[in-house]
């Protein structure tokens, strides 16, 4: 059983009708939506201290939950951080850079720091992320909207985070012969960019029917989409914008992926958004800087890319933190 199999049978099992989007949509009784989102991130899994600077993670513990308030199309009002900290790192100059890395990030997108709770943990730094935003009644895009002939599109380069990963993990062996910049790999894996401004864009004009951050990787998140839409997707290998830096890293660096198109379709971690639109509006989409890279159609049992005109299976081979577990 894998984690998304788990997460459908408790849907099922325990009637959680709440869960299944990026957020949880609680209806409020002032015109608004409360969205509520939260996410956990544990040290060994998720980051590793010795080479994740102390600010990039808590930047990161904080901008995994805004990227999914950004996937509803809403607004991020608060966040409440909670830690489980080891004895080793009690400390208060590596507290206090790790809150600041929270509260840049806080700033930059007006959203207030109210509260969180703190305990001992025997062994690694554990870190739970929660935010709330909003958005107005009944308008949050929901990962259910995908309807047939409706474009596939996402806002940017996908694969530079697993890149990233990749160099890190590496101890950074990067030919330098072929001109890469390796920290902009490993930015975007340190320091992702929620892109809230445009998914508030997407949901106000009605551009995007349904939506969902890539976090566990194009192919995985786009299942999801089908699955909670009850269609299919074709998509072009062509038209999937790679991230330039990953054509740029040694073939080694990058394995366990076997190209930069398999990086980019299952590395995760971009934090881009992944949406739907309508045909008709494919110029504005592409106005927006976003690409559009394949089509849903009717049958939800077609999961397919197309690579110079030959068709193949898209497994759904993004990140599961238990594949393959009994």
């Amino acid at each position: 059983m894998n984690e998304f199999d788990f997460l459908k049978k408790l849907k099922q099992n325990f009637k959680f009708d709440l869960a299944g989007d990026d957020c949880a949509v609680l209806p409020s009784a002032n015109g608004h939506d409360l969205l509520v989102t939260a996410d956990m991130l544990v040290e060994g899994i998720d980051f590793r201290l010795e080479w994740a600077p102390t600010e990039s993670v808590g930047h990161k513990s904080l901008a995994v939950s805004l990227s999914d308030i950004a996937a509803m199309g809403g607004e991020a009002n608060w966040a409440l951080i909670s830690m489980g900290i080891p004895d080793r790192l009690w400390d208060q100059d590596f507290l206090f850079a790790f809150y600041n890395g929270i509260n840049g990030l806080a700033q930059e997108f007006g959203v207030r720091i109210a509260g969180g709770d703190i305990s001992r943990c025997p062994e690694r730094l554990v870190i739970d992320s929660i935010v709330l935003g909003s958005c107005p009644s009944n308008s949050a895009v929901l990962r259910s909207g995908a309807r047939e002939g409706e474009l596939i599109c996402v806002s940017g380069p996908l694969g530079g985070a697993a890149g990233g990963l990749r160099i890190l993990e590496s101890k950074a062996r990067v030919n330098t012969e072929k001109g890469i910049d390796s920290q902009d790999p490993i930015s975007r894996q340190l320091k992702p960019t929620p892109q809230l401004v445009l998914g508030n864009m997407l949901r106000v004009s009605k551009l995007a029917t349904s939506m969902i951050d890539l976090s566990d990787g194009f192919s995985s998140d786009l299942r999801h989409i089908c699955e909670q839409s009850g269609k299919g997707a074709v998509v072009y290998g062509e038209k999937v914008p790679i991230d330039p830096c990953l054509e740029k890293i040694d073939p080694d660096i990058l394995l366990p992926f076997g190209s930069p198109l398999d990086a980019a379709l299952n590395g995760g971690e971009d934090f881009e958004l992944l949406f739907t639109a309508p045909a008709e509006k494919r110029k504005d989409v592409e106005d927006l800087g976003c690409f559009v890279v394949g089509e849903i159609v009717s049958d939800p049992s077609t999961f397919e890319m197309i690579v110079e005109g030959t068709g193949c299976r898209l497994d759904a081979a993004g990140y599961d933190h238990f594949r393959d577990k009994p």
